[in-house]
């Protein structure tokens, strides 16, 4: 199987993962992030909101009765990161407002509802373009550890901000570039089941600097 799967790759570019579909620059993506991104309507996001605020609002009451901190964060999608790699390979429907207002319009309806919610989504799109490498790696889907780091300082923040005094202590980290030697960095790339997968791109490794012990 992986002889086939690698003569198809190597000399004609196919991929035989199910689902996974190719972009330019060796990007790789789930077909799912692409459906989900290419069929948003206007309105889906107050109509996502309305649909999941009693289930938020039941678990952060439960949280806040016991004297604890409740924030719901939302994450990105990759199609919506780096559509610029995608949208001329596949079928897109939805329209370019239908997709650049969906989350904005969630978290909105969340907040008016009274979700404490930290839009992860939009802080890392925010900073497309900051840094040495994308914040979601070519052969995965989910952010990176760069990505996620910042999504971390800004929830640190953000809990200590709803707590009204610090009970998570900050902290700051450094990166370092290298290959990507295992896990989500490069999962979408190994499950094409190659004996050389596409892993020409840096992943950023993180280092966490606590200068306060969490006990």
């Amino acid at each position: 199987i992986r002889i086939n799967n690698s003569i198809r790759f190597e000399l004609f570019g196919a991929l035989t993962a199910p689902r996974v579909v190719s972009g330019s620059r060796g990007q790789l993506i789930g077909q799912n992030y692409l459906d989900e991104y290419c069929s948003r309507t206007e309105g889906q996001g107050a109509r996502l909101a309305e649909q999941v605020v009693p289930k938020l609002k039941a678990i952060q009451d439960y949280y806040r009765e016991r004297g604890a901190v409740f924030v719901y964060i939302v994450s990105p999608s990759k199609a919506a990161h780096l559509p610029e790699h995608f949208l001329d390979r596949v079928s897109c429907p939805s329209s370019p407002a239908a997709r650049a207002q969906l989350v904005p319009e969630y978290v909105g309806a969340l907040k008016d509802a009274g979700i404490d919610v930290l839009d992860g989504a939009s802080l890392i799109h925010s900073l497309k373009g900051r840094y040495e490498v994308d914040l979601l790696p070519p052969g995965g889907e989910p952010w990176n550890d760069l990505g996620g780091a910042l999504v971390v300082t800004a929830m640190v923040d953000e809990i200590n901000a709803r707590a009204g005094r610090q009970i998570v202590p900050p902290f700051t980290f450094t990166y370092s570039l290298s290959r990507p030697s295992g896990g989500a960095d490069r999962e979408l790339a190994d499950l094409l089941n190659v004996f050389f997968p596409p892993l020409g791109y840096l992943t950023p490794k993180v280092t966490y600097v606590q200068p306060t012990a969490c006990g």
